[in-house]
């Protein structure tokens, strides 16, 4: 079985080295691929393709508004891809949001793309900047029942780990 999956892994790396078409696209810069992810956004079949490439390239430039959006889509497209909702909440954290974010992340607990042990972890972390913003808006009974939720789901958690 070993010998016969190198063997197909020979024709692999063949194919892709010796098919001028195939090397072209995937020695593309990302600048270069845009168009050829912006393209694939038309067909069903090759939407998520697209979406994916585009979102590459909005990460690799700012991460920002636009990079989230095409995160839903690419959400929307591929709910149970670990690398989708690995980003999507990446782009929701670095955002600034929190309660989108806890969403995301029990979504994907519940889909077995995050271990119950690191969702709740994350899921402290969340709270506890739940409970800053709180403070910041003189939200004292906010900032406590956060802080609370907080120690409750990471007791190992204080303020020293998680700044």
């Amino acid at each position: 079985a070993v010998v016969l999956s190198r063997l197909a892994l020979y024709d692999v790396v063949y194919f892709f080295f010796n098919d001028p078409a195939t090397t072209a696209i995937y020695t593309l810069s990302l600048p270069d691929a845009l168009p050829i992810s912006t393209a694939m956004l038309d067909s069903p079949e090759t939407e998520f393709l697209g979406v994916r490439g585009l979102l590459t390239q909005a990460m690799n430039e700012d991460g920002g508004d636009k990079a989230l959006d095409l995160a839903h889509r690419a959400y929307r497209l591929r709910p149970k891809s670990k690398w989708v909702a690995a980003n999507l909440f990446d782009l929701q954290v670095r955002a600034g949001r929190w309660v989108e974010a806890g969403e995301t992340l029990a979504r994907s607990v519940r889909r077995k793309l995050v271990s119950a042990e690191d969702g709740r972890r994350a899921r402290s972390v969340i709270s506890y900047c739940l409970g800053l913003e709180a403070l910041a808006r003189d939200d004292g009974a906010g900032y406590s029942k956060a802080l609370a939720k907080a120690h409750d789901l990471g007791p190992e958690l204080d303020r020293k780990n998680v700044v």
